[in-house]
This record gives C-alpha cells, structure tokens and sequence, in this order.
C-alpha cells in the first residue's frame, strides 16, 4: 500500500491492517502432526507425539504409570499410590466413540527427615491425570488429548 492510499483508509483502518498482519492469531493454523497424534498438556508446558497411543479401553484406565508423561509417577512402587479412575462416554465423533478417562492419583510423600521409624507416611494432595480417549476402529482406542 502507498502512502495515499494509507491515509483514506484512517487510523482505525491502519490499526487493523497492522494488527492482521501481526497477529500470530490471526493467521491460519495448521499443524503437522498425524491425525493420531496425542496432545499433551502440563503446567511444565505441551508437546505432541506423533505415534499413536492405542489400544483396548483397559489400557488407559488401568495403570496410570505408562501415561505419566511428566514422570511424576515413575519412582514410586505401585503400593506408594493410590488410583482412583473414572471413565465416562462423552460423545461421539463421525461415529467414533469419545470417552473422558480421568485419574486421581494420591501417593506417599518420603519420609522427613528425623521422623520415627515404622511411622504411617503421609500422603500427597491428588494429582490428576486425565485422557480423551477416540475410537479408532471396534474395540481399538486412542489417546488424542492428556492433561496431568
């Protein structure tokens, strides 16, 4: 644009034009990841992986360790936490079965120091740790989405 031509379009105008060409949010998004990548999402940030995560419904409301992508869970033996899971249907799409599987994870926290041998250890506040789970074909599931 030339300058003559900037000054009919206004201030209003010039901002716009600016903004539009500025904003990351107002250029298309695209993404280069697989149809079945999983979207993982922490307060340490997110990131994708590019190979699937599939498998019966089972998989991912059992043993919580092989999601703990944030390896909060890795340490621990599996008699220092407790899981509690809940999964429920929440959908469909293009008739693939959708399903929210979401587990609250309570552990042990290590013994302080000086404290008596033998004593009960203390328990952590709950971590969650929650899935979308797409049917991809009968009776195989992927995970697409994880928060923890």
């Amino acid at each position: 644009m030339t300058n003559s031509a900037l000054r009919g379009v206004g201030l209003l105008g010039k901002s716009l034009l600016i903004l539009v060409l500025s904003c990351p949010l107002a250029k298309a998004q695209t993404t280069t990841h697989p149809r079945w990548a999983l979207h993982w999402y922490a307060d340490s940030g997110d990131f994708y992986i590019d190979r699937p995560v599939c498998g019966p419904l089972e998989k991912f409301t059992g043993d919580p360790k092989p999601f703990d992508y944030a390896k909060d869970l890795w340490r621990l033996k599996d008699q220092d936490f407790m899981d509690d899971v809940d999964t429920k249907q929440v959908g469909e799409i293009s008739g693939l079965t959708v399903y929210n599987v979401a587990h609250m994870i309570v552990y042990h926290l290590p013994p302080e120091e000086g404290s008596p041998e033998g004593e009960e250890p203390a328990w952590a506040l709950p971590e969650y740790l929650t899935m979308v789970v797409v049917e991809r074909r009968r009776g195989e599931f992927c995970e697409i989405h994880q928060e923890q």
